[in-house]
């Protein structure tokens, strides 16, 4: 819905003006919120060299003012020694910054965190809309003060092969009744949840996590596996990049190819590219094969975790609605099928009349749900996350 044209523009204008000059005026330095901002800091070990980058942070979190019923592309910053109002990439809001430093001007993009600090904003905030608006399954972590860009550089590196054979094998069973609903954490076939940290590992932690299940359905040992040794020694023969990305097939073959992956006590995570380190007498698992799903089919999806195990999927991640997920079932209809991250579904079922794939995600256990997070099930493949589903063997 855009601002409407003639005189009925400027009614809304008006409005506008009068709703954010009244929500400035009761609008006071609260220590409380100081307290909380501190708190913040210091539980995900914030730091900000630029004062701007502070203030920008510290009004994400707690300075949201105006909810605004027509989508205003201000841009603009109104800046004095109290208030800078930013306007909003999306509907909806217009957002308050409480300034402790004086500037006489100063335009949109003067820092990378004020690229997004409003649209992270205004989805933190939809959160709790008292209008009901927006989604409501998210929340502020240790990602919030992180640009799209960021995530996706840092985080977010999976590399589907441009050019491949698809090792397409599975046989689907349509007349199969699968359970309503599946985990693999009651069975003990999940490790716990990792932190890959600055290092676009996810594809790594995707691979081990599914291998890690099918060790312990063969073997009764639950044992994490190497995610560094696939970053250090699944390289270029592989097509995988360690930090800078790789894909799980590819992992998967390395193992096979190795004749073993290292366990994760002998071979421990380092967050970035390293010399490669396998020693055969520290081998945890083998792999013999795997298979890849069909794109697309969230029923041959639903079947494989069913009846093998988890499997390693990619998702689309780059929208601020899923790195700052926390409960609920994730649907965001901008979500695309381009898949740019590796994550691992470890079951599925319903919540409130809403089917949803459960998946472990390896962003530490302050993402989500305690690292999981409940991706929208049987809604049209939603964030691509069947196009390139695949699970090893033992």
């Amino acid at each position: 819905m855009g601002v409407p044209a003639g005189p009925s523009r400027m009614t809304w204008v008006v409005w506008v003006l009068l709703l954010c000059t009244s929500a400035m005026a009761q609008l006071h330095k609260d220590p409380t919120l100081d307290n909380h901002w501190d708190l913040w800091k210091k539980t995900y070990g914030r730091q900000y060299k630029e004062k701007v980058d502070e203030i920008a942070m510290q009004a994400m979190r707690f300075q949201t003012v105006c909810f605004l019923p027509v989508q205003i592309l201000f841009f603009q910053q109104c800046c004095n020694q109290y208030y800078s109002l930013i306007s909003c990439q999306m509907p909806f809001l217009v957002l308050e910054i409480q300034q402790e430093t004086k500037q006489s001007s100063c335009s949109y993009g003067t820092s990378i965190l004020l690229r997004e600090t409003a649209r992270n904003v205004i989805n933190f905030t939809l959160t709790r809309s008292p209008l009901g608006l927006g989604p409501r399954f998210q929340g502020m972590n240790h990602l919030g003060d992180r640009t799209s860009e960021e995530v996706m550089s840092l985080m977010s590196s999976l590399r589907v092969p441009s050019q491949w054979q698809r090792n397409v094998t599975y046989k689907s069973n349509p007349n199969q009744i699968l359970p309503d609903s599946v985990d693999w954490r009651e069975k003990g076939c999940v490790t716990e949840v990792k932190y890959q940290g600055a290092c676009g590992s996810c594809w790594a932690f995707s691979a081990v996590g599914a291998l890690e299940a099918q060790l312990k359905l063969k073997t009764g040992k639950l044992v994490s596996l190497s995610a560094q040794n696939l970053v250090d020694c699944s390289n270029e023969k592989y097509s995988n990049k360690g930090c800078n990305g790789g894909f799980m097939t590819r992992a998967f073959q390395y193992i096979i190819d190795n004749k073993g992956i290292d366990s994760e006590a002998s071979y421990p995570y380092k967050a970035m590219d390293g010399k490669c380190r396998y020693d055969p007498k520290n081998r945890a698992a083998t792999c013999s094969k795997y298979t890849e799903l069909p794109y697309g089919s969230e029923v041959a999806l639903a079947e494989a975790v069913a009846n093998k195990g988890p499997v390693s999927v990619g998702v689309d991640a780059s929208r601020p609605t899923f790195f700052l997920y926390k409960s609920g079932v994730y649907f965001d209809p901008s979500c695309t099928q381009n898949v740019n991250h590796g994550v691992l579904v470890i079951g599925y079922g319903k919540l409130n009349g809403k089917d949803y794939w459960l998946v472990k995600n390896s962003w530490g256990v302050n993402f989500g749900d305690q690292g999981y997070i409940r991706m929208a099930r049987n809604s049209g493949n939603h964030c691509g996350i069947a196009s390139f589903p695949s699970y090893p063997e033992i």
